[in-house]
């Protein structure tokens, strides 16, 4: 089968169902990923040791584990994954912290489903510009 071919997996992770439900409602209309969910990102990083994702979503601010610490473990078991972090959260410390660790792609909430899936299809097919403040 060719990589091209392969079926993508997606982990959204935010602490709001209905955020996390209504973004894996939107990614899951995508050809060729599965779409994984959960509110929990404790939960959220027993599933990275556990099973391959080729991308994770994840809200920034989430009790529990934050973003960045669900992300750093996230990476630990699969370094090659690639991540968007999508947050309510519109200051410059998401922004600093994102370029600090090595984050690509951080967008805002509210956002269109449209542009979202077409983020996402360009993250998972290599074409996706790392956002400007990496630069």
């Amino acid at each position: 089968m060719e990589n091209s071919k392969q079926i993508k997996r997606i982990l959204v992770v935010d602490d709001e169902p209905s955020v996390a439900f209504t973004f894996h409602a939107a990614l899951a209309r995508l050809d060729g990923v599965e779409v994984e969910m959960t509110t929990d990102p404790l939960e959220a990083a027993r599933m990275c040791r556990e099973q391959k994702f080729d991308l994770l979503m994840t809200d920034y601010m989430m009790p529990e584990m934050d973003g960045l610490e669900l992300i750093e473990e996230a990476r630990k078991e699969l370094p090659e994954i690639k991540i968007l972090i999508v947050s309510a959260i519109k200051q410059g410390a998401l922004a600093e912290d994102a370029a600090k660790e090595n984050i690509p792609w951080v967008r805002y909430k509210p956002i269109k489903f449209n542009a979202l899936r077409e983020l996402v299809s360009s993250i998972l097919d290599g074409t996706a510009e790392p956002d400007a403040y990496r630069q």
